[in-house]
């Protein structure tokens, strides 16, 4: 989340200097952060995490986005995703 935070400012700035090569949208890069938090909270396995970033963000599915505000659906999609790992593995 801090790498995060400091990576808004850089673009913040880049938006401010060059406006038209790098448009810069708080909304928009708070809601791409909470994506990218909510895909590593998701790969940590951390429901409290992805419930808190799930709520506002984009790049993740609509399957995704629903487990992250469900306990049990995110845990059973978990358990999904490394039985599916383990079969390819073999």
């Amino acid at each position: 989340a801090k790498r995060y935070k400091g990576d808004k400012e850089v673009c913040r700035y880049l938006g401010e200097l060059f406006p038209e090569k790098f448009p810069f949208s708080e909304e928009d890069w708070d809601r791409y952060a909470n994506g990218r938090l909510c895909a590593k909270a998701f790969d940590l396995g951390q429901f409290e995490l992805a419930k808190q970033y799930g709520r506002h963000c984009s790049g993740i599915s609509l399957i995704k986005r629903l487990c992250s505000q469900n306990e049990r659906l995110f845990h059973l999609f978990i358990k999904l995703r490394t039985y599916k790992r383990n079969i390819k593995s073999q």
